[in-house]
């Protein structure tokens, strides 16, 4: 299979989206959505990146990121292997054994130029469980940082740089 070209670089703010294999609703379980959460802190730390949003969905998850060091591969590589490498410490059984067994091999991504393209990549991820059916309104959702961000939005803390 030939590789996917990328034109992301290191700094760059980037819309992910990564698809469970087969669209299989791993993160309908509690516990895989913790497993999730503890890798993303995890991979956020040795990646050294920022998450601006995200959302996690049965079988899919959207992700608003910027690295200093690392391209979104390296991040999206990383997330994978520790997401499996987390859930083997679990012991949990009932699903395959294999991390190319949890996720669609290649992510989309898209890389954000402006500032309105990020409001727009935001809303897209918070609305996300809305658009599916899941909830009515963004805030219900509990897989999200929709709290954190309308919460800072509230106080005035701007925690979002965007390339201008």
């Amino acid at each position: 299979m030939k590789p996917l070209s990328r034109i992301a670089k290191i700094g760059d703010i980037i819309f992910i989206t990564q698809v469970t294999r087969r669209r299989h609703p791993i993160f309908a379980d509690e516990k895989n959505i913790k497993i999730l959460f503890q890798t993303l802190h995890e991979v956020q730390c040795i990646k050294k990146c920022n998450i601006f949003s995200f959302v996690i969905m049965p079988d899919h998850m959207h992700l608003i990121i910027r690295s200093k060091i690392s391209l979104s591969d390296d991040i999206m590589n990383s997330l994978k292997i520790n997401f499996f490498l987390n859930w083997k410490k679990q012991k949990y059984e009932s699903m395959q054994k294999d991390p190319a067994s949890f996720w669609q091999r290649r992510h989309y991504e898209h890389v954000i130029w402006n500032e309105k393209e990020f409001l727009s990549h935001i809303n897209y991820v918070y609305n996300n469980p809305v658009k599916h059916g899941y909830v009515e309104s963004p805030d219900e959702w509990p897989y999200s940082s929709f709290s954190e961000f309308s919460l800072q939005r509230e106080m005035g803390i701007e925690t979002i740089e965007t390339p201008m």
